[in-house]
């Protein structure tokens, strides 16, 4: 019979580990990339966003607005307002989803190709110790439409009918519109945090 030393078990941060006469037994979390069943509502550290409104997450607001009129031409581009995009409402559906990156996400930048989200934050050269907090958003058929960091998808690019408009606004650090990804920003008037280069070798994809 094995003796009591050689069973137990642990809670990890991404799942479980157990040990059965010997044996170590490694389990992920049910939770780990699965998308909540539907009707289930968000899960934890999420929130849903039924329609037009101001929703708090985090260091986080976000203000979803309906345009009443017609889009400018490239509006679906960043504007000058940090973090500012619009949307097609017919291409990205109510209700969303407001979560952080789940393993396995992937995502299409408008104009560019669909890759897993953490290849193209880092291509992006979003600081791995911001990539936990940054705000994504899921349409109702479950496909993300905004990462935080990145250019908007395709549901921000040509007739926008009804055009959508999402703003983030952040206490702490927001979109800097001069470079391709995050930069942990000052508050307006101050100096722009320096970083360091990004290096081929800094991270394993």
């Amino acid at each position: 019979m094995p003796s009591a030393r050689n069973t137990g078990s642990v809670e990890l941060p991404l799942g479980s580990a157990a040990v059965e006469s010997g044996v170590l037994r490694l389990s992920a979390a049910a939770s780990q990339g699965a998308r909540p069943a539907a009707g289930a509502g968000p899960g934890p550290g999420e929130v849903a966003i039924p329609g037009p409104g101001r929703y708090g997450w985090g260091d986080a607001m976000l203000d979803v607005t309906v345009s009443g009129g017609e889009p400018e031409a490239g509006a679906g581009a960043l504007p000058a307002a940090l973090g500012a995009i619009q949307v097609d409402g017919a291409r990205a559906p109510f209700p969303w989803l407001l979560r952080t990156v789940r393993p396995g996400d992937r995502f299409r930048p408008g104009g560019g190709r669909e890759k897993k989200v953490s290849d193209l934050l880092i291509d992006a050269r979003v600081p791995r110790s911001l990539r936990p907090a940054l705000v994504l958003l899921e349409d109702a058929r479950g496909a993300l439409f905004f990462v935080e960091g990145l250019r908007p998808g395709e549901a921000a690019r040509g007739a926008l009918r009804p055009a959508i408009s999402v703003q983030v606004c952040r206490s702490r650090r927001e979109l800097d519109p001069s470079q391709d990804g995050l930069s942990p920003v000052k508050r307006a008037g101050s100096p722009r945090a320096s970083m360091h280069p990004h290096r081929p070798d800094e991270e394993q994809r």
